[in-house]
């Protein structure tokens, strides 16, 4: 048995030193899949659709290229059931951008803003928060049904609809 624990702990602790493979692709490369402005978030011409926020400089961001370009990719070669869009918080001007999302309340959780956005299913930017990147939207009839915010909720939420 201790073996056996003792083997497990040898791999694992292998599995995760690792190198990771770096992403080559780059935002750049999907341009047709962003939003030209945060104006289309809730009025795209589709009933079900993911938006995801994110920034080039995002550490978390990382983590999670991969997931979106694959998924980019079979959107675009041999199409998904749910489509999803992309939108750097840093085109333009940030600020502007932040400031068209509804304003988060100090010492905010953002769990209770998540669970406050899906049951409210809100419309607009203005009553839509932005919680921070990487964060995927899923959009319903033009509301917000699901947020999924950082690196493995994001990668969790696109791998599963493979």
């Amino acid at each position: 048995m201790k073996r056996t624990v003792l083997l497990s702990l040898c791999l694992l602790t292998l599995v995760s030193c690792a190198p990771q493979v770096e992403e080559t692709r780059n935002y750049d490369e999907y341009e047709e899949n962003h939003l030209t402005s945060l104006d289309e978030f809730f009025s795209l011409d589709y009933d079900f659709y993911f938006i995801e926020l994110y920034q080039i400089d995002c550490p978390h961001c990382i983590g999670t290229k991969t997931t979106i370009f694959n998924y980019l990719d079979k959107q675009n070669n041999e199409g998904v059931e749910i489509p999803l869009f992309l939108f750097d918080m840093n085109e333009g001007n940030r600020q502007e951008n932040r400031n068209k999302f509804k304003m988060k309340p100090e010492n905010y959780n953002y769990e209770v803003l998540v669970r406050e956005m899906e049951n409210d299913k809100p419309s607009t930017l203005e009553d839509t928060y932005f919680i921070g990147t990487p964060t995927i939207y899923e959009i319903v009839d033009h509301k917000v049904n699901k947020v999924y915010v950082g690196t493995n909720e994001v990668n969790g939420v696109l791998n599963s609809q493979n």
